[in-house]
């Protein structure tokens, strides 16, 4: 491989595992090389798999999410300051502490099949989602809408059963990226609309190919003509890790996420340049609070301080992690920087242990995926729990089945079986709260939430977060948030573990590109410079 690693020294550094796609692929230099023209036009991302749908309405997973904001567009954005702007909405206010919000929307702006974008595009897109006969599983978004309204042509009202202060923050999320009224209504089944999803934004849909790419083009008539540069965008699902460096090294790629474990190999072969920045996001271990040992409050601190974070991140991820201080990501403004964490202090584990009554320890179940980052993960926090008197027994289930173990004990219309036989003790878990506070204590810590897993439930907390949804202030707001942190802490309902890195593999030839914090592609600004040998 010119100008990086050898063969031999691939094998050593990323394992054995890379043996099979490098007899399928060879040594870089040894693929079929891209065309000049394929090279002019096209950007290739490498996706860690196949997409399940593109449509808001039915979108859950962020990879799909990522795809559904090239073609489609929210009413609002978050900046890379985490700062909330315009997108299709210029500006929006709320006259009366958020029981009504009205979204002034952008002049000019029209749909990729020619169609207006409008206030009924809005209200047609928001009705969608809330009517059940969709079956939308972003249902529960509207939950707090009483109705919306088409005031003018370019003004859209919500009206709220409540007040809902964060509303303009909520439909940032993909759910509220707006489709063509007109290419749902053609569809002979609406559920069959993500096949050729018909959106405003800087890029069109070609065509999905499973298992092979998903091709997008630039939409010639976008709004903002300065920021679609490339002409084709296509995401190609490569679901081995080895498999993607090696089609990064070999040009094949022009971005894709890069494994932690590969990330150093990436660097020392000097191919493509690596861009890292902390997820907005954060792993944790979730411990049962309605079932012994955890119910008890003392226990869940002793296990807190059982655990090394510090160390997990060095050792266990090289580095390529942060240690988690609370429930939220620390580049939040609401971040609570004055509240006691929890540091490694196994002799207070101990003696929390013995105050509640297990001197002599106890035993637990951590349900946890077979990843290789969740055994990790488990092996670890097993090792370390045991020494203050933890003994934890862990059960791997096939990532692709783990969250159905949750259904029989915490089902979607809000019943909670927390002691039923085979239920957890402790499970491993992460979240993808994106640049929102709301996104990250709302849907774990509120008590009627189908997305709290570890079946918390505080009435102060629960009061808190009511507290909230009647604050337009943002400052007020983050007062409110760094008051729950701090309840939520000393509560402890989970091990607050760690934030993973976004680490991302980018073609020199890529010029404008800057890994999104929250997972996304910005693919605005992007473009070629010097297309260089492949």
């Amino acid at each position: 491989m010119a100008g990086g690693l050898t063969r031999r020294e691939w094998l050593r550094a990323i394992g054995g595992a890379a043996a099979l796609a490098w007899t399928a692929l060879g040594p870089a230099g040894c693929s079929v090389r891209r065309s000049p023209e394929d090279l002019a036009r096209r950007l290739i991302i490498g996706i860690s798999d196949d997409i399940k749908t593109l449509d808001p309405a039915y979108q859950t997973r962020a990879l799909d999410g990522s795809i559904i904001v090239q073609i489609h567009e929210p009413l609002t954005w978050f900046d890379r300051s985490n700062k909330l702007g315009p997108r299709l909405a210029l500006h929006w206010e709320s006259p009366d502490n958020g029981m009504t919000w009205d979204f002034h929307l952008r002049e000019g702006v029209a749909f990729h099949d020619g169609t207006e974008f409008d206030a009924q595009a809005v209200k047609f897109h928001f009705d969608r989602i809330a009517d059940p006969k969709t079956a939308s599983n972003r249902f529960t978004h509207m939950k707090h809408v009483e109705r919306i309204e088409a005031a003018d042509r370019r003004v859209v009202r919500f009206r709220m059963k409540r007040p809902f202060s964060v509303w303009p923050e909520v439909v940032r999320d993909p759910f509220g990226c707006i489709v063509s009224p007109a290419a749902v209504r053609a569809c002979a089944d609406p559920r069959e609309y993500w096949r050729a999803p018909v959106g405003t934004g800087p890029f069109r849909f070609v065509e999905h190919v499973p298992e092979r790419r998903i091709l997008l083009r630039r939409n010639p008539d976008y709004w903002d003509q300065s920021v679609a540069l490339v002409e084709e965008v296509e995401f190609r699902p490569v679901r081995e890790t080895t498999t993607r460096v090696i089609l990064l090294e070999q040009g094949q790629l022009d971005i894709a996420g890069v494994f932690w474990a590969h990330a150093e190999a990436v660097r020392r072969a000097g191919r493509v340049h690596l861009q890292q920045v902390p997820w907005l996001a954060i792993r944790y271990i979730g411990f049962n609070n309605m079932k012994p040992p955890f119910s008890d409050v003392r226990v869940r601190r002793a296990a807190n301080y059982a655990i090394d974070r510090e160390a997990i991140v060095k050792y266990a991820f090289r580095g390529n992690a942060d240690p988690a201080r609370g429930p939220l990501p620390a580049s939040l403004p609401a971040f609570n920087h004055q509240m006691e964490v929890y540091g490694y202090d196994p002799d207070r584990a101990r003696a929390l242990m013995r105050e509640a009554g297990l001197a002599g320890g106890v035993d637990a179940v951590l349900w946890a995926m077979d990843t290789v980052t969740d055994k990790i993960i488990a092996e670890t926090v097993m090792e370390q729990l045991r020494a203050v008197g933890i003994r934890v027994k862990v059960q791997q289930f096939d990532s692709a089945v783990y969250w159905d173990k949750f259904d029989a004990y915490q089902t979607s219309d809000g019943k909670w079986f927390p002691t039923r036989e085979g239920v957890f003790d402790m499970f491993i878990d992460g979240w993808v709260g994106g640049e929102s506070a709301y996104g990250y204590l709302d849907p774990l810590f509120r008590s009627t939430s189908s997305s709290n897993a570890a079946f918390y439930k505080n009435e102060e907390v629960d009061r808190l977060l009511e507290q909230v949804m009647a604050l337009t202030d943002p400052a007020a707001r983050d007062e409110v948030y760094r008051k729950l942190q701090a309840v939520i802490m000393a509560d402890a309902p989970w091990v607050f573990t760690y934030h993973s890195h976004i680490i991302q593999g980018v073609n020199p030839r890529v010029v404008g590109y800057r890994v999104h914090p929250a997972g996304e592609f910005i693919l605005q600004n992007v473009a070629f410079g010097m297309v260089g040998r492949v």
